[in-house]
């Protein structure tokens, strides 16, 4: 059996577009998950990055749609 990855601060937070964009495998994307919940700060950070993402989904789809 395969030891699970493990992944500190700056492993998870290089991960986090990959994880949001569920393009990790699945050991990564695990590791990324289980950081995340014990982490305030990364999680704090996939918060930020989410709502971002949030954010830009809702965005006008051009210039001209901004007053």
């Amino acid at each position: 059996m395969e030891k699970p990855l493990v992944f500190d601060c700056t492993e998870t937070v290089q991960r986090l577009w990959d994880f949001i964009d569920r393009e990790l495998p699945t050991a990564a994307g695990d590791a990324v998950r289980a950081h995340v919940a014990t982490c305030t700060a990364c999680d704090e950070h996939l918060a930020y990055l989410t709502g971002f993402l949030e954010q830009v989904r809702r965005a006008p789809a051009n210039d001209a749609d901004v007053e």
